[in-house]
């Protein structure tokens, strides 16, 4: 019986254990789910971003190329209104930049409706990682910081968060751009010079300005998503080791386990064996006492029984 209770010890021992290992692996690859989980998001959210970069970098495109055939007018919120010819240019010449500013008009407008549905995939990003809805940077700026024209308003966001850089190359050269249409006109509208050598004059150092702002945006946006990348690389390689490594800690504790079961079942066989020989042993000298210490007439009286039994005659007279 001890060793029968034994046997049952030790086999719900070994399935409480299996059981436990069971519970650690199902934890474990939960844990490596999460983990792909996240990186496949933080590669969407990624994507997501340079596709809003491609898009600022064609309105700064959009904006250099308005400027450069922007006519010396007296512009409203909706409207631009023709007050001079500038010198040199031919009525012919001036309504076809009039229609290519339309056009340019109208290519700006509709990257800024899709900078739009990004800035609200942006905010819908930010409360979910957050868990409060991004304030427009335009809320946060004195009225002297704000943009007078509706054309060059890129409402960006504030927050302590990777998202906020992804407007920061419009949040950054809008300004600029405002300044330089403010010099461009001002140049513009000196004396002595006609109206292609002025242009020409600053075209260079606006691009040029230009280009290294929205360099520096894109390089540091760039290169905190590649920290950011790195490091969830390296939690997920963090929590593979883990795995394979409690993963072998377990197989090696349930090989050792399975060993001692197995060499404690073999001892128990040998000792049942081992018991049964001497049971049989004790029941067989047991029988031949008793064989020795039984009347003689009780022997007698087996025989007779037998030799009955045997069919053999027996005279009583």
């Amino acid at each position: 019986m001890d060793v029968r209770r034994g046997l049952k010890k030790q086999q719900a021992d070994e399935t409480a254990e299996r059981r436990q290992i069971q519970i650690e692996r199902a934890e474990l690859d939960e844990l490596c789910a999460a983990q792909q989980a996240a990186k496949s998001k933080q590669e969407e959210d990624h994507e997501l971003l340079q596709q809003i970069i491609v898009l600022l970098a064609q309105r700064l495109q959009v904006l250099m190329a308005l400027f450069n055939i922007v006519p010396v007018s007296q512009q409203s919120a909706t409207h631009t209104t023709l007050t001079t010819l500038p010198e040199g240019v031919s009525a012919d010449n001036w309504s076809e930049l009039e229609q290519q500013w339309q056009a340019l008009h109208q290519e700006l407008e509709d990257a800024n409706w899709k900078l739009v549905s990004m800035r609200d995939q942006l905010e819908a990003l930010h409360l979910e990682y957050v868990g409060h809805p991004w304030q427009p940077i335009l809320q946060q700026l004195s009225e002297s910081q704000q943009y007078s024209s509706p054309l060059l308003q890129l409402p960006g966001f504030h927050g302590p968060n990777p998202f906020s850089d992804a407007v920061a190359a419009g949040r950054e050269t809008v300004p600029i751009a405002e300044e330089l249409k403010a010099s461009r006109v001002r140049r513009l509208s000196c004396p002595g010079e006609n109206f292609e050598s002025r242009t020409r004059l600053v075209n260079v150092e606006e691009h040029e300005t230009f280009a290294i702002a929205l360099v520096k945006e894109m390089t540091a946006m760039k290169d905190s998503y590649e920290r950011q990348l790195e490091q969830l690389r390296a939690e997920l390689r963090k929590t593979r080791q883990l795995r394979a490594e409690t993963s072998q800690r377990l197989r090696s504790e349930l090989t050792a386990q399975r060993s001692r079961s197995q060499r404690t079942i073999a001892e128990l066989v040998e000792r049942l064996s081992e018991l049964e020989t001497v049971s049989t042993a004790q029941e067989k000298a047991l029988a031949a006492d008793d064989e020795r210490h039984r009347d003689p007439d009780e022997v007698m009286v087996d025989k007779l029984k037998c030799d009955v039994a045997g069919g053999v005659s027996i005279d009583l007279r």
